[in-house]
């Protein structure tokens, strides 16, 4: 694998995780105003943006218990470590990504001439163009990786869970380190471990021989992660790939040949809107004959830091009690690799005590599924984790998508 920084990669947005990082749900089709706002900000980037790639293999790896070494750089990640050691990592890859100080500094002009909707868009645009190109570099890794039967494991920055980003610091010199062409690397670290500029991202991929044994754990294959079209090193179809979700679909298990019925309810959410959840979001498997586990993905975004987005993952595991569903187990935490919650305000002030407060929130346990409806729920739109009143309102929306799709199944 050479190193690159040198010209640009190509930047193909996919409109819909484009949509994604907007805050819209999976499968939205912009329609009027947002529709001619994501047209200006491509039409825009596609004639000023200068992203960019770097990548380059670690001189040496060294993996013990406590720590990881690269080029003699000590790193204690737990959850890289973690990461490492069920993957049986043998080597690492330092990728650095942008989309260029130019979407950046266009960004702020839009700010200050009062026009918050283009500045939002350009700044969404922003971050689906880093996807973007930590999506063609891990292709282009898998296509290095598969010449030698070896396989890549998912990239990990600085900054998410159980990584503290002030390695920002750290890892970027080492990116630098040793390599002429990298001292022209157009991006910095600032002492708290932000990147300059922003819509920037560094990165590690792990390098394993043992790819078929990675199905065996969670979040190990990046496929999962990567909505890359036309890859033709995929092992795993994308989260929401139309593949996947009618995998998904055919894997639904209800327990009883005669389906339970529950009586017919009013919905506050349209049949539409809880058939197409259901049908991208909702998984359900069963765990025996008596009981099934349902997992539900929420985007959202932060009430601030400009509506970074979030994503978090429901699980709930229902018993069949004598005719209906009753609730034996609720849970909500921020889905596997997301960092968006670290932006929430109430996160900043608490920490991982407002995370503990969210997986507490399990009210309806040991009750039936039908109580949900009994419940008075305020609306509330916002998309974060901020406030009781916004996660009891998401809580009874999963929870209408699940009651539906087992009445409807």
């Amino acid at each position: 694998m050479k190193e690159f920084l040198d010209g640009q990669p190509s930047v193909v947005i996919d409109p819909a995780e484009y949509v994604r990082l907007l805050g819209y749900p999976v499968g939205h089709k912009l329609q009027d105003r947002a529709k001619e706002l994501a047209g200006m900000t491509h039409d825009w980037y596609a004639k000023h943006g200068k992203p960019w790639v770097y990548v380059r293999k670690a001189g040496t790896f060294d993996l013990f218990d406590d720590q990881f070494i690269i080029d003699r750089v000590s790193f204690q990640s737990k959850a890289v470590l973690q990461r490492f050691h069920k993957g049986k990592a043998v080597d690492v890859f330092l990728v650095a990504v942008s989309a260029g100080k130019e979407c950046e500094e266009r960004a702020q002009v839009l700010w200050k001439e009062s026009k918050p909707d283009e500045y939002f868009f350009m700044e969404m645009y922003g971050s689906a163009v880093v996807e973007n190109l930590i999506m063609q570099t891990s292709s282009k890794l898998c296509a290095w990786a598969d010449e030698s039967n070896l396989a890549i494991l998912p990239h990990y920055s600085p900054g998410y869970n159980e990584w503290d980003i002030r390695d920002q610091l750290k890892l970027i010199e080492l990116i630098k380190k040793g390599n002429r062409a990298s001292d022209k690397l157009p991006v910095e670290s600032l002492e708290s471990g932000m990147l300059k500029p922003k819509k920037s991202l560094l990165a590690i991929f792990g390098v394993t021989r043992h790819s078929s044994k990675l199905t065996s754990y969670p979040g190990m294959i990046p496929c999962e992660k990567c909505a890359l079209k036309g890859c033709a090193y995929r092992r795993k179809p994308y989260r929401f790939s139309k593949d996947n979700q009618q995998k998904t679909s055919t894997d639904r298990i209800i327990m009883n040949p005669e389906q339970i019925k529950i009586p017919n309810p009013t919905y506050s959410l349209s049949n539409k809107v809880l058939k197409k959840w259901s049908d991208e979001r909702l998984t359900l498997s069963s765990l025996d004959e008596n009981s099934i586990k349902a997992t539900f993905i929420y985007d959202g975004t932060t009430c601030s830091n400009f509506g970074f987005p979030l994503q978090f993952e429901y699980t709930i595991t229902l018993a069949n009690d004598s005719g209906s569903y009753t609730i034996t187990d609720m849970d909500c935490q921020p889905a596997n690799g997301d960092i968006g919650y670290q932006k929430m305000c109430q996160y900043i002030r608490q920490g991982n005590d407002l995370l503990e407060k969210i997986r507490r929130e399990n009210d309806l346990v040991g009750q039936s599924l039908d109580k949900l409806f009994d419940q008075n729920v305020t609306f509330t739109p916002a998309g974060c984790y901020c406030d009781p009143e916004s996660r009891s309102y998401k809580w009874n929306l999963v929870l209408q998508v699940l009651h539906f799709a087992l009445n409807n199944n």
